[in-house]
């Protein structure tokens, strides 16, 4: 007996669609990108710290070239002036000399209500970080 299935695997299909379409995908993630900005360390899903991790990269080797089309990009993927300021005054003289690498993904655990795997993203040598370990 011949069983057909009307699904598709999903080989090579790198890409998580979060259930939303792109716009709202998109959206959600220069969201999240922009506080991660600002703050420079934020606590969400490990699915979607992963994701974010690429894009945060790709935008602050961009804006370490220092010309006019790094500033286009930062404005075209960062909600807030904060945000832009911290990338262009704070992580780019910090990683001058660093060709890649600027992010951490460190897994917290599950969340408590709904057993999702929670972690935080943060830029490396942020102030919490140094914090953290002068205090500890």
């Amino acid at each position: 007996m011949l069983i057909i299935y009307n699904y598709k695997m999903r080989h090579k299909c790198k890409i998580r669609k979060f259930s939303r379409d792109p716009k709202h995908r998109k959206a959600m993630l220069r969201n999240l990108v922009t506080n991660l900005m600002q703050h420079q360390r934020i606590t969400t899903t490990l699915e979607r710290a992963k994701e974010m991790r690429p894009f945060v990269e790709r935008l602050i080797r961009r804006a370490k070239g220092k010309d006019y089309q790094g500033n286009v990009v930062l404005k075209q993927n960062l909600f807030s002036k904060d945000a832009i300021s911290n990338v262009k005054n704070i992580m780019v003289p910090r990683f001058e000399n660093q060709p890649a690498g600027f992010t951490r993904v460190k897994y917290l655990g599950l969340r408590q209500n709904d057993r999702a795997n929670m972690a935080y993203i943060e830029i490396i040598g942020n102030e919490i970080e140094t914090y953290e370990k002068n205090e500890f």
